[in-house]
């Protein structure tokens, strides 16, 4: 369940093993999950520990990738998660928050990047692309798809090239 992938999450993603002073512990109680992790030097000497709460009620079916589970206090959302396939390590994926996601698409390919994972539609009316930059680091950005504001234009911050980025901007088209 819920509880058991977040424990293994943690001690994946920290290489927890039995040799690790590691633990994480999830609960999960009327559609509410409660985690604790603690990570402890090898002497003993120090501890860190990190505890939240997140409600497990918002689980999305996204087709052929799973089942994407969104955590949130109260209306605020603080992430998702899929559950990994055994054939994939597990990670962390840093997202940012765009206005536009194909403009974003766009700027990210001509900045020297590359799409993962084009943009698709996700749960709550967003969307999202997976991208790894020039340097090779993952990354996904999340964002709204805006209408196209009729045909493609030149455009004159562009020097004249036609982009779907224009033709959903505010600024004039030549």
């Amino acid at each position: 369940g819920y509880a058991l992938t977040a424990e293994r999450a943690f001690l994946r993603v920290l290489d927890g093993s039995c040799r690790t002073p590691i633990a994480g512990l999830a609960h999960v109680a009327h559609d509410q999950m409660s985690f604790r992790g603690l990570i402890l030097r090898k002497d003993g000497s120090e501890a860190f520990e990190v505890s939240d709460e997140a409600s497990v009620a918002q689980a999305h079916d996204m087709g052929p990738m799973g089942r994407y589970q969104v955590y949130t206090t109260g209306q605020d959302g603080l992430g998702g998660m899929f559950n990994t396939p055994a054939t994939r390590s597990a990670e962390w994926l840093y997202y940012f928050q765009v206005v536009d996601i194909d403009a974003a698409a766009e700027r990210l390919v001509a900045g020297g990047g590359a799409l993962l994972q084009p943009p698709h539609e996700v749960p709550r009316g967003g969307w999202v692309l997976q991208a790894r930059d020039p340097q090779g680091s993952k990354f996904a950005l999340l964002g709204r798809r805006l209408p196209l504001a009729g045909p493609r234009t030149r455009c004159p911050r562009t020097r004249g090239r036609p982009t779907a980025a224009c033709a959903r901007t505010r600024h004039k088209r030549r």
